[in-house]
């Protein structure tokens, strides 16, 4: 070839060494081989997917080449390189490609024939791409599909590793939550029960505290009963004047200390609620009038007026008497006390629905920042070492508390140097005071100066209620450990025509029951004794004794109502606090007896016997049509040829031969443990309800004794009397019949 001409027609003309050709390309168009494209390699980093184009035997360059293995994430920049199978000007031939699955759309034509993608996401591919060659002849596209796999922190096992690491990652975090919460309640709870147990220790403490003083004040109840009791005794028989005046102070600082000693126990018993109001209409007036006379002999050697200036009329209130004592005891004595001349005057007015009363001193008052604390335990208006006036500081607390229980309020007004008013409101009474608790008119209104020598006019006592049935005395068992309470009691009897039998423990009692040849009247029992309270001898009693045959008084320092209760729930018939006066404590003993009496001289007509079998105690519980089915032994005598005796006696000497005839057989049966159900005449009708054989011992007692008898008759040249007797066990029914009026 030397040279190469192309005209004007696109013909090129080509010179050689052989001869000059010519080179139409148009006519060369119908012999060109089809356009095909191969992708040549597929790069992955330094490695090929793909070598020299090959595809799979059996697969066209169309259908593509499917990588049979997904790459891994980390080979997700692939290079793809491509050529087209047309050799004419080859150099012109133009591509596009499109990436399906990344890019939008085909790339425009380009002469490229290479083209890499970088930081593939994972996911399915296809590589598609064309070719174009001079002639505008478009190949079919050529494929590779390939998968990039995702990351393994995004594959369904890191997922379910992620879960797995997740839910034990929150399990943990939820047990570390858990276990800090069981921690921190475990320190809760170790505080909460380190609180617990200062708190009961605290209790506790505070139990003792109260059990201690109500135990002391319990045991000071017992020297005061007997401080009392025997100053009232002496008292009562002293006739110097001076003596007298002395042994009523002695009375009036028993009784005050009484008093203080009652603010004791009650300060427990408020604090933890155990008191118990027995309201009734109350009369101030003569409430007041008492208190005063009591409190005389403290205003000794001071130039001090008590004035009860509280009208007669119109002072009727509704409380608890001994409550409202307690608390004018502590007011007008603490103004007494702090008074050292002038007046201590008691005053009230009517309001609605209310009475108010005041408490008024001249004494030394009470500073201002003090009003409010002195209300408080154990507060003072001068708490110093230093103070002149000494005191326990309950007194005031307790009678707040008191006034309070009864719906009213206490208050006092004072101005330091010139006295103090201590007022309080109480509910006014809709009842009248009972005629017989009323107080008499008195000529004029009562003063009480230091001088006064009657402090506490005595009580009158109504004639005695016991009548002595000839020389009978009445058998009195007095049980305490104390001496000196058997020595008090001893002289309240003084004047009494009592037989007294003492017993220092409920042993001793027990024992001088059983071994008594004539049953005891009355027993005035303690409570707290060694070995035996007296609530267990009380209940040992019971199951012998009803109350109606025996009556029991309790005399005890313990003065609760739970033990008042506790005292009368065993069989009590009374129950007496001490301390108290000889006039109430010899009152109470003859009600008793006299009640006793009654009781006795029901059951000559009723056997108590009989009311146990019915269930009844006494016989007013006794019903029209009460029964009861028992299996005893009933027992029958009479005396035979009666009607013939009887005629050769007089009326009176029949009764008074009767009499006496069942005057020796009587006995017997009640020795046996029977009792008779009733005298017919000149027969006996007995019943034991126990067994046979004490029917046929009383039988015999009764014949052997009616044997005696008529030894004494055949002297007195007297028929013999002779005696027929029947025995039958078996069901009987005992019962009540009659009417409402006759049973």
């Amino acid at each position: 070839l030397t040279s190469i001409y192309s005209d004007d027609n696109g013909i090129f003309w080509l010179g050689t060494n052989r001869g000059l050709y010519r080179y139409d390309r148009r006519e060369l168009s119908d012999t060109h081989y089809p356009l095909t494209i191969y992708i040549r390699e597929v790069l992955t980093g330094q490695d090929s997917l793909l070598f020299s184009g090959a595809l799979p035997p059996g697969q066209s360059p169309e259908e593509g080449f499917q990588l049979p293995q997904p790459l891994a994430y980390q080979l997700n920049a692939v290079s793809f390189s491509f050529v087209a199978q047309g050799y004419d000007d080859a150099a012109k031939n133009l591509y596009r490609y499109y990436l399906e699955g990344f890019d939008e759309n085909w790339s425009p034509w380009l002469a490229t024939h290479k083209k890499e993608y970088t930081n593939l996401p994972e996911g399915e591919y296809t590589f598609r791409v064309m070719a174009r060659d001079i002639y505008d002849n478009i190949s079919p596209e050529t494929r590779f599909c390939f998968t990039i796999a995702p990351p393994w922190w995004r594959t369904i096992l890191a997922y379910i590793a992620l879960g797995i690491l997740l839910s034990l990652t929150l399990w943990v975090m939820m047990w570390y939550r858990s276990r800090l919460d069981r921690q921190k309640l475990a320190r809760q709870q170790v505080k909460l029960e380190r609180e617990r147990q200062l708190n009961e220790r605290l209790r506790q403490v505070d139990r003792l505290k109260d059990q201690f003083l109500a135990n002391t004040s319990h045991e000071l109840r017992t020297p005061l009963h007997g401080i009392i009791g025997l100053a009232e005794s002496l008292e009562a028989r002293e006739v110097d004047p001076d003596k007298l005046e002395d042994i009523q102070m002695i009375t009036s600082s028993g009784k005050r200390l009484s008093s203080l000693v009652n603010d004791i126990l009650d300060f427990s018993r408020l604090k933890n609620h155990e008191i118990e109001l027995q309201p009734k209409p109350v009369d101030m007036h003569a409430l007041v009038d008492v208190i005063l006379r009591i409190h005389t002999p403290l205003a000794r050697g001071k130039d001090l007026k008590l004035e009860n200036k509280i009208p007669l009329r119109g002072s009727i209130v509704y409380g608890d008497e001994n409550r409202l004592m307690q608390v004018m005891h502590n007011l007008v004595g603490n103004s007494i006390k702090f008074t050292e001349a002038g007046h201590v005057r008691v005053e009230a007015r009517r309001e609605p629905g209310f009475l108010k009363v005041s408490v008024e001193d001249t004494g030394i008052g009470i500073p201002q920042a003090k009003r409010e604390a002195i209300f408080q335990e154990f507060e003072q208006a001068d708490g110093s070492e230093k103070r002149i006036f000494t005191g326990s500081g309950l007194g005031l607390s307790v009678s707040k508390r008191l006034i309070e229980m009864h719906g009213g309020q206490l208050w006092v007004e004072s101005e330091e140097g010139k006295g103090a008013t201590f007022s309080f409101t109480l509910p006014l009474s809709r009842e009248k005071v009972a005629p017989d608790m009323a107080p008499p008119e008195p000529a004029s209104r009562p003063e009480y100066t230091p001088g006064t020598r009657e402090i506490v006019q005595p009580l009158q006592l109504p004639p005695t209620l016991i009548h002595d049935e000839g020389n009978e005395k009445v058998r009195i068992l007095v049980v305490d450990d104390e001496p000196i309470n058997q020595r008090v009691l001893r002289n309240h009897f003084r004047d009494e025509h009592f037989q007294i039998i003492p017993a220092m423990n409920g042993s001793e009692a027990l024992q001088a029951i059983a071994l008594a040849e004539e049953p005891f009247d009355l027993i005035l029992l303690d409570v707290m004794m060694p070995r035996m309270s007296g609530y267990e001898v009380c209940q040992k009693i019971r199951e012998r004794y009803l109350p109606s045959e025996l009556p029991i008084i309790m005399v005890t320092a313990k003065n609760q109502v739970s033990d008042l209760v506790e005292g009368l729930a065993v069989g009590a018939n009374d129950y007496l606090a001490k301390p108290f006066t000889k006039e109430e404590f010899l009152a109470r003993i003859k009600t008793h007896l006299y009640l006793h009496r009654i009781n006795a001289a029901t059951g000559k007509f009723v056997p108590y016997e009989f009311l146990q079998a019915l269930g009844r105690e006494a016989i007013t519980e006794v019903r029209l049509g009460d029964q009861a089915l028992r299996e005893v032994t009933v027992f029958f005598a009479d005396i035979r040829g009666y009607t013939s005796l009887a005629e050769t006696m007089s009326p009176s000497d029949n009764f008074r031969f009767v009499n006496a005839l069942n005057g020796r057989l009587g006995p017997h049966i009640r020795s046996n443990q029977g009792f008779i159900n009733q005298y017919l005449g000149d027969a006996i009708m007995a019943i034991f309800p126990r067994e046979p054989i004490d029917a046929l011992n009383a039988a015999i007692l009764m014949q052997e004794t009616l044997h005696e008898y008529n030894r004494y008759r055949q002297k007195k040249k007297r028929r013999p009397i002779r005696l027929g007797m029947g025995i039958h066990s078996g069901s009987l029914i005992m019962g009540i019949i009659g009417d409402h009026k006759r049973m």
